[in-house]
């Protein structure tokens, strides 16, 4: 993370707007959901995107980060088996990770310093890329939202990432209980174009969007509201206001 902190987001993304489709697949082929991810500039960093459908199932999370990525707040809404919804709030701000949860009979708060290798949400893809850049075994902190916090306090999990080859790395996640571990393939341009789970049980695909929808062809559809989501803000305040990282002074669950 110093090295990102460092060279600033706007080194590594150039465009003004990225959005990429992922589908996902079991090891026969057969299609289980999708994954869209979305980023664009803002007047002072990024925010984006991430819109996650698996067996039906749905989880859909935004964020906002500085250029130096020492500030960033973030929201995640999920589908739990209940049929209830779990949500995830987290902001970085003044060295501080503050976390609100609120689920189904469950409402917390917490706050701890910031570990100096903790990746802000949202930049966790980039974070892969630049250790598998790197070729090196390289380990930082983040937040599993199911874990964020634990007996009233932060729970930052350790990702550790292993080069096994040209554009390839192992990413393993360790948190309370037992880890996870899945692969990451890079093409020449650095992008994610594949992540295999479970030894190959589950594979992300990266995919151009007309791909996408021959598999679920109802995203078709939606194809028009392309323009809302690019100039929608991620996510507003109590009052409908989008939220400014620079100003905001905490996160309400």
């Amino acid at each position: 993370m110093q090295t990102i902190r460092s060279r600033k987001l706007d080194s590594y993304w150039k465009d003004d707007i990225s959005r990429q489709w992922y589908l996902i697949e079991d090891r026969n082929g057969n299609p289980l959901g999708y994954r869209e991810a979305f980023w664009r500039k803002t007047h002072n960093g990024f925010s984006g995107a991430n819109r996650l459908v698996l067996r039906k199932e749905g989880h859909v999370e935004n964020w906002q980060v500085s250029s130096d990525a020492a500030r960033g707040q973030y929201v995640a809404v999920s589908d739990t088996s209940g049929g209830g919804r779990d949500r995830t709030q987290i902001m970085l701000q003044d060295g501080l990770v503050i976390v609100a949860k609120a689920a189904p009979n469950t409402l917390g708060e917490a706050q701890n310093r910031a570990p100096g290798n903790y990746v802000p949400e949202g930049l966790l893809p980039l974070a892969i890329v630049e250790a598998a850049r790197l070729g090196q075994k390289v380990s930082f902190k983040t937040i599993i939202n199911e874990q964020a916090i634990i007996q009233g306090m932060v729970y930052f999990s350790l990702v550790t990432v292993i080069p096994q080859g040209p554009n390839e790395v192992r990413v393993e996640s360790v948190g309370l209980g037992e880890g996870t571990e899945s692969v990451y393939r890079l093409d020449d341009q650095a992008r994610i174009v594949a992540i295999e789970y479970g030894g190959g049980a589950m594979v992300e695909k990266l995919v151009s969007f007309r791909e996408l929808t021959d598999a679920f062809p109802h995203l078709a559809e939606e194809e028009n509201q392309e323009d809302i989501r690019q100039q929608a803000p991620p996510y507003p305040d109590n009052e409908g206001r989008q939220q400014d990282i620079t100003t905001s002074p905490g996160i309400t669950a």
